[in-house]
């Protein structure tokens, strides 16, 4: 196991799927890809909460910058597992 992920705190499921929390987050990287639905670009937002908890977003939100810190509302769309780490995945989500 590399350095790195040995100094992450372990990531945790976040609410239950289908709940709608408001979350406090840091923009840890995006990754911008062509969407299935035309020509628009979207874009996956990956962040951590204040406790290191990993969580994704999927938008065609542009303006977003990486280490931007934010809160949001959104809901719970699902819980995943890559490489080891919880992960939860959000939708509907709205700066607030």
């Amino acid at each position: 196991m590399s350095d790195i992920m040995m100094k992450q705190p372990a990531s945790e499921f976040v609410g239950t799927v289908g709940e709608k929390i408001r979350f406090r987050v840091k923009i840890r990287n995006i990754l911008a890809f062509t969407s299935n639905y035309g020509n628009s670009i979207s874009y996956l937002i990956l962040m951590k909460d204040d406790k290191g908890n990993d969580l994704k977003w999927s938008t065609n939100n542009g303006k977003l910058k990486v280490d931007q810190e934010l809160e949001l509302m959104g809901t719970v769309k699902q819980h995943t597992t890559y490489k080891d780490r919880k992960q939860t995945i959000l939708t509907r989500c709205k700066l607030v």
